[in-house]
């Protein structure tokens, strides 16, 4: 059976940049991010596909995120050892 969701998240940098390479324009100015999307998957396959937008972007770029992640069911692998013992 399938499972949806709705996820998110924030990202917020806080120290400052540091180093020789940091423009004087960008000295002091810590970023930040926000984004909100939806997670469809199959729990007992294993697959899962998250899909964000990412919104309010500040000193950051701003984009989409798509992630597919694929895993291995452990409870399968579980019953099929305890089953043969």
């Amino acid at each position: 059976m399938a499972a949806t969701a709705v996820i998110g998240y924030d990202q917020w940098q806080v120290s400052e940049d540091t180093g020789a390479d940091v423009p004087r324009l960008l000295a002091g100015v810590l970023d930040e991010v926000h984004a909100a999307g939806v997670q469809l998957g199959v729990p007992k396959l294993g697959l899962a596909v998250k899909c964000f937008h990412e919104l309010k972007a500040r000193q950051r770029f701003q984009g989409n995120v798509v992630t597919l992640t694929f895993a291995l069911p452990l409870d399968v692998i579980f019953t099929k050892r305890v089953g043969a013992m």
